[in-house]
């Protein structure tokens, strides 16, 4: 730790030189300075060092807690974890060794014997900072500062075992507050409001909002943040209200603020958010588009813009927003604002890939998406960001085969991704990006096959294609791995059509790799694998025609989809529709009428398309008698049921053969089925 070569932790977060550097290798350093010190020092045995050592050591504590220039920049990265009686134990080992003490300079000295008698008082300096950052002239995190002051006092006070029940009360908050001493100027109460605010005291924290503004009538954030208040408590009419009042006063330059564009783009947004709440989508709208246009890079505006927009199918209105940000540089004039967007929200599966393109499709511009994708292609190859240069032009492949119906150039951009990259690592994002272009390619193919019939002699080159794709997946070298990239979707298509021949060996042969890959998946230390683990098992149990386990699977795939909705608000958002919310779990989206289905639906599944083509049971009777729009399944394809669920929808839950079963009884009976 203390060695000539390397500056110690203790060194570096003491050090305001270092502190202050920019690159990238001292922002890491630093980083793990603040973070790791304490544990370093814990791991030092004082008893085996030598006396030049132990002084180095708490003369640099000493500055710790003293040099308030240096606090800011470690501090906040322990944060109120760091305010323990372990922690003040381990560094009053040090501070209070009386014959190291005797050598240190006087200053630390004087810190040493001011603070032995009442130790918490160790951390007295530090507190200071960390109470400017809260009530008083510096901006930190409410919630953090609070927490440590309180931390803090409960190490002065003897009482630390309060500290696991926290800040709990608003009584108790503003106790700590005052506590402190500090001037209770507008902005002091102000403060205490948005911390009452973040810790869910909303009733408490409009009381000292009211109090600031009582003191300073012109304290714009304090109506801002009373702003916040009302909209968390749902009393959107009164944040409109508050909004209006703001945006006023800032138009007619009365009291203007420092970053105006800054502060009116906030504005604009939350009136928005308040008017969609609000169920009125005209003024949610028109609110958006103002945000937007005063802040042209907020991603957030744009992309309930464009929602809003879709949802009335407002399809010009969409085009004539995006083609005002391609005239739009960014201030590095690298590229356009809407270069941008679609950096960031495209990719195959995303809301606004899809609905951009409708919007194109629908007003003839399709060569102004083909051109938006291809701008943000370049500026991605120029960061020489490969990854997501490939999941753009997964974009533009799919744009051509499913808009523009240029299949040739959607299997070149396919085939180049395929080819492009050798054996990615499970899980990575070129994997994703290979996957998703094997399974486009694979279904292209498998279209072609059910065309032409399961007895037509037309299927031969398209069945030596997936042939090829299956193999070019495929490991050449044997090399043990668990991972085998002859598990694809390719081989899942190959082998359905296979068994549809009744070729039942070469049936086998192709859908037992992929079974054998799920089952090692699901038996990972890794969670993160198991939904692309199920996903493999459904399309492949689909393929193998074994109704009795695709159900199961599907149901618990269900359930994994829900659980995500709980912990990702708007993952799966339509409009103002919360999909989440009521006792019926979602099921997915018909891909024929585009109804969310529900758990009380009864949902049908296409066996061929494998790629979960779902329907309702109007759509489905539609699609058996061809009544489909094109490219949607085929009338050609076999549907099967998959009933409500007479079961809670519950991860890793399995009922088969009337028994439910757990995850490790159904991978064991899988395993014997294929002889795994």
């Amino acid at each position: 730790m203390l060695s000539a070569s390397k500056k110690s932790a203790l060194d570096i977060s003491c050090d305001e030189e270092s502190m202050l550097k920019s690159e990238d290798t001292a922002a890491s350093l630093r980083y793990y300075a603040a973070k790791n010190w304490p544990k370093h020092l814990l791991k030092l045995d004082h008893s085996k060092m030598k006396n030049a050592q132990k002084i180095q050591i708490v003369t640099l504590l000493c500055r710790m807690f003293t040099q308030q220039s240096t606090m800011k920049y470690w501090i906040f990265t322990v944060g109120p974890p760091f305010l323990t009686t372990e922690n003040l134990g381990q560094v009053r080992k040090w501070l209070d060794d009386e014959q190291i003490v005797a050598e240190l300079p006087p200053d630390s000295q004087e810190f040493v014997r001011s603070t032995s008698s009442s130790p918490a008082d160790t951390f007295k300096s530090l507190v200071q900072v960390v109470e400017r950052y809260w009530l008083g002239d510096l901006l930190g995190h409410s919630e953090t500062c609070c927490d440590m002051v309180f931390n803090y006092f409960c190490l002065r006070d003897g009482t630390p075992d309060l500290q696991h029940e926290g800040c709990n009360s608003a009584a108790t908050l503003i106790s700590l507050a005052e506590r402190l001493g500090m001037e209770k100027t507008a902005n002091w109460y102000r403060r205490v409001a948005v911390t009452l605010r973040d810790k869910g005291f909303l009733e408490e924290a409009l009381t000292y909002f009211t109090k600031s503004l009582e003191l300073d009538s012109t304290l714009w954030h304090s109506r801002g943040g009373m702003a916040a208040t009302y909209f968390q408590l749902g009393q959107y009419e009164k944040v409109i209200e508050l909004h209006a009042s703001l945006i006023s006063e800032v138009q007619q330059g009365t009291g203007k603020p420092a970053g105006v564009n800054k502060y009116l783009h906030a504005m604009h947004e939350g009136t928005a958010e308040c008017y969609a709440k609000l169920g009125d989508t005209t003024n949610a709208l028109k609110y958006y588009k103002k945000g937007h246009s005063v802040s042209p890079q907020c991603n957030k505006c744009i992309c309930q813009l464009l929602l809003l927009m879709d949802a009335q199918n407002l399809c010009e209105d969409i085009i004539l927003t995006l083609k005002a940000m391609q005239g739009k540089m960014t201030p590095t004039g690298d590229c356009s604002y809407l270069a941008v967007f679609v950096y960031i929200n495209f990719d195959v599966n995303s809301d606004y890939f899809k609905l951009v393109a409708r919007a194109a499709r629908k007003t003839g511009q399709e060569n102004f998406f083909i051109d938006a994708c291809r701008e943000a292609i370049r500026v991605t190859k120029k960061l020489l960001i490969s990854v997501e240069s490939s999941k753009l032009e997964l974009c533009l492949a799919d744009f051509y085969y499913k808009y523009t119906r240029e299949q040739a150039k959607a299997l070149r951009i396919w085939n180049k991704l395929i080819e492009s990259f050798a054996e990615p690592r499970l899980g990575s994002a070129i994997f994703f990006v290979k996957d998703e272009a094997t399974d486009r390619l694979a279904t292209h193919y498998s279209r072609n096959l059910w065309q032409a019939g399961i007895d037509s002699s037309d299927a031969e080159n398209d069945v030596q294609n997936l042939e090829r794709l299956a193999k070019q997946e495929s490991n050449p070298h044997d090399s043990g791995s668990s991972i085998s990239y002859a598990a694809n979707k390719a081989a899942i298509r190959l082998g359905l059509w296979y068994r549809l021949q009744d070729r039942k060996e070469d049936a086998d042969a192709c859908f037992r790799p992929s079974i054998k890959y799920a089952l090692e998946l699901l038996s990972s230390d890794d969670p993160e694998n198991d939904t692309f683990a199920y996903k493999t098992l459904r399309e492949v149990l689909l393929a193998t025609g074994e109704d009795e386990l695709v159900i199961p699977i599907f149901y618990c795939l269900v359930a994994m989809v829900n659980d995500s909705m709980r912990t990702k608000t708007g993952m799966w958002r339509r409009g103002n529709q919360d999909e989440t919310t009521g006792d019926e779990p979602f099921i997915g989206e018909c891909n024929g009428c585009q109804k969310l289905l529900r758990g009380s639906d009864n949902v049908y599944v296409c066996t061929y398309c494998l790629g979960m083509m779902l329907f309702c049971e109007k759509c489905e009777q539609l699609a058996k008698d061809g009544v489909i729009p094109d490219g949607v399944c085929s009338i050609s394809h076999v549907w099967m049921l998959i009933p409500r669920n007479p079961d809670p929808y519950v991860t890793g839950k399995f009922r088969i053969g009337g028994v439910l079963v757990d995850l490790e009884a159904f991978k064991k009976q899988l395993a014997r089925r294929w002889g795994l």
